[in-house]
């Protein structure tokens, strides 16, 4: 089952954590949580990513024109040297492909975890 809900942030021992939702409990409705720390190469490449692709510019949300109802929705939150920057979507997303090149990242960090 891929991992669509992550947060990456850098470590004061110069590593890199990913923190991600592994599940979901529904007798008590609560997602269940993991962590794993890996290489900072990994917040480098994801940090390259968000300059190259301007993801500090996406728009606050993304909406198809005509009405579906049923789909994807998804967030993104940034906090960029200092500033917060979010962006959502629904069944719509930005003209790059930024967001799936980090969540590939993410998504190759875990599996050579569980390895």
């Amino acid at each position: 089952m891929p991992v669509e809900q992550f947060t990456v942030e850098k470590t004061d021992s110069n590593t890199c954590r990913v923190i991600f939702v592994k599940d979901f409990d529904r007798a008590s409705l609560n997602l269940i949580s993991d962590t794993i720390e890996v290489d900072i190469a990994l917040f480098d490449k994801i940090e390259e990513i968000v300059k190259q692709h301007e993801m500090y510019a996406y728009k606050p949300s993304y909406t198809p024109k005509e009405l579906i109802l049923d789909g994807e929705r998804w967030k993104m939150s940034l906090n960029y040297d200092g500033v917060l920057y979010q962006s959502t979507g629904e069944n719509a997303y930005p003209n790059d492909n930024g967001m799936k090149l980090i969540t590939d990242l993410v998504h190759q960090a875990l599996e050579s975890a569980k390895r």
